[in-house]
């Protein structure tokens, strides 16, 4: 009777909303209880993810929240971090960097000291420094040395040195975290997201109904976007996009489905009625299981401004969705064969559409014939199992 207690991890999360990023935390966390670890999961401020929890045995997680933030810049917040980090008993940190300015070096350098091994997820790339710039001394003659910029620099060195080992979901962030932020080479490994194909490739939901549900015609095709309505994602030019799809082919009975909410939903709103098409783009709001409408969707639109490697791409591929993507972040590592989907050259809308109608009229035995190499291809690549398996080797856990 093996008596030894279970590891422990801990994971401290401030999530500002509902993306690919918190679902591969949760689907992470439910990996380690699964294979017998002990987790603390800290919820920072907001509390996306608890009612996510209700199924996972409780022996082996616990819920602590904490009014604290990782982004507080106050005095006092190392002192508190400090106090609160005492209560935790786990020895490893598995911190998920859900964009580059997510956390302050004091909450970093506070962790460093609490926990035996740190380690980062980063999900996303950080744009490039500033160029530096200096002020001008003595009547423009004299060139300050641009203080500022080196401070900055020096502060973003600081930040990985506070963690073991970095997992980055795909090469492209990996490359540009060395290059943009300095992270080390030597500790910086990719692990590329993975998703549950087995249970998408055979969702229940059946199209009839859904398009039922969306009063559509049996004939009728769907494009999807799923994701933050937030600048980055690019939602704008898949509109756009679609505008220009739909006044090239009229005789085409195609809906634009828009999955999720954001703080660019009001203009993208706007736009859709400036280009009259109320009847043709519909907005869903958040879904809580977003994956139940993926059998709707004949293509999925990926159309990032900046991106990691977004699970909602692969799931939409592992459910049967034919993608269209911008040649943005770790996308293109995923489409690496002509037959799995169509890559444009980034803010290409003309492209991007014509992409679209390239798909959306394929031949039915064709797209079926894609479908199946497409759900090997995840199958083969991106399974979440085999990927989480790779983390916890990857991280000694």
């Amino acid at each position: 009777m093996n008596l030894s207690k279970p590891k422990r991890v801990c994971f401290i999360v401030e999530a500002d909303g509902w993306g690919g990023a918190e679902v591969h935390s949760l689907e992470f966390i439910k990996y380690l209880v699964s294979k017998g670890y002990y987790v603390e999961y800290v919820s920072c401020k907001n509390n996306y993810f608890n009612n996510e929890f209700t199924r996972i045995d409780p022996k082996h997680l616990k819920i602590i929240r904490t009014n604290l933030s990782i982004a507080d810049k106050h005095r006092e917040t190392p002192k508190l971090w400090a106090h609160f980090l005492r209560s935790l008993k786990s020895d490893t940190l598995i911190f998920q960097h859900l964009c580059h300015d997510h956390g302050r070096l004091i909450f970093f350098k506070a962790c460093r000291k609490h926990f035996k091994k740190v380690y980062f997820i980063e999900h996303t790339f950080p744009p490039p420094m500033e160029p530096k710039t200096s002020k001008l001394y003595f009547n423009g003659m004299i060139r300050g040395i641009g203080l500022w910029w080196h401070m900055k620099r020096f502060q973003k060195k600081q930040v990985p040195k506070c963690a073991n080992k970095i997992i980055a979901v795909s090469n492209d962030v990996r490359n540009k975290l060395i290059k943009f932020i300095f992270y080390p080479p030597d500790r910086t490994i990719t692990v590329r997201n993975g998703v549950d194909w087995k249970r998408l490739s055979s969702i229940e939901t059946t199209t009839d109904k859904l398009k039922r549900q969306y009063k559509l015609s049996p004939q009728a095709k769907a494009f999807g976007v799923l994701g933050r309505l937030s600048y980055e994602k690019g939602v704008d030019m898949a509109i756009e996009a679609f505008h220009i799809f739909a006044t090239k082919n009229p005789d085409i009975d195609a809906y634009l489905f828009i999955v999720g909410q954001g703080i660019e939903e009001p203009i993208l709103r706007k736009m859709v009625t400036d280009y009259k098409l109320e009847k043709k783009v519909i907005f869903t709001g958040f879904l809580t299981h977003p994956d139940k409408i993926l059998p709707l969707f004949d293509v999925i639109l990926s159309p990032s401004r900046r991106e990691g490697l977004p699970l909602a791409l692969l799931e939409a591929m592992s459910a049967g969705c034919l993608p269209v993507i911008f040649r943005i972040g770790g996308m293109p590592e995923v489409i690496t064969h002509n037959d799995l989907g169509w890559i444009v050259e980034p803010e290409d809308i003309d492209g991007f559409a014509k992409a679209m109608e390239q798909a959306i009229t394929l031949d039915h035995n064709i797209v079926n014939q894609r479908k199946q190499f497409i759900l090997e291809h995840i199958r083969n690549n991106f399974d979440s199992n085999k990927s989480f398996e790779q983390i916890v080797e990857t991280l000694s856990l």
